[in-house]
């Protein structure tokens, strides 16, 4: 999943942050005055290196772009969206500031055991295709933990309507089991909007087609989100 991709970076990273090192050693021995027949005595530069690598490897962590209540937050309850864009950057901490929020999810955007997947048909080919909502946000409501579906939404895109309703036609089906069914995206000025999916009218303006995505966004159909 992405927690196993991030660690890979990390770990290619910190191989290349070594060859680093040992391609500047001969420069490093010549400083310190050590012959290029005395190799084994370079061992100090090579462990200091590693050793300042590794101590100060948290640090940048704790200044990474870092935010709490992820279902699989490190040990001190934080979880890491620099990954993220701006716009999901905003929402995300829009609904872990809500009251009720106990905790999130992000979805992986690929078919897996652990990722929601909404099928749908999709209108230029008739092929099924399966959407990843990016965000799954988990809400007390009457003393009981409901999930919400958040999923960002690019207008840009040439399917993005097509997902849009697969996304109504879920609602309609499974709706029932979620708070709230939110495809958000940036209206008119860059503000961000928000189609609720729960609502009956907001459905149909979506399977109605009359409208792009962007229109559906940037008019009365949608709501600012807040």
């Amino acid at each position: 999943g992405a927690l196993l991709t991030t660690a890979a970076i990390a770990v290619s990273l910190a191989a290349a942050d070594t060859y680093v090192v040992v391609l500047a050693l001969t420069d490093m021995m010549r400083g310190v005055g050590v012959g290029i027949d005395s190799l084994q005595r370079a061992t100090p530069i090579i462990s200091g290196f590693l050793l300042g690598y590794i101590a100060v490897l948290p640090l940048i962590g704790r200044v990474a772009d870092l935010v709490d209540k992820h279902l699989m937050a490190d040990g001190d309850g934080w979880y890491p969206i620099s990954g993220l864009n701006d716009w999901e950057k905003i929402v995300v901490r829009k609904e872990i500031g809500r009251l009720n929020c106990v905790g999130w999810y992000r979805n992986p955007s690929v078919s897996s055991a652990d990722s929601l997947g909404i099928t749908y048909r999709d209108s230029l080919t008739a092929n099924w295709r399966a959407m990843h909502p990016d965000f799954i946000v988990f809400n007390e409501i009457d003393g009981k933990v409901v999930p919400s579906i958040v999923h960002p939404h690019g207008t840009h895109l040439e399917d993005a309507l097509t997902k849009l309703r697969g996304l109504a036609r879920y609602a309609i089906e499974f709706g029932d089991a979620f708070h709230r069914i939110d495809s958000v995206a940036s209206g008119t000025g860059g503000e961000l909007r928000v189609l609720d999916m729960k609502k009956e009218s907001v459905r149909d303006a979506v399977l109605d087609g009359k409208q792009s995505a962007a229109e559906l966004f940037a008019g009365s159909t949608a709501e600012k989100y807040a």
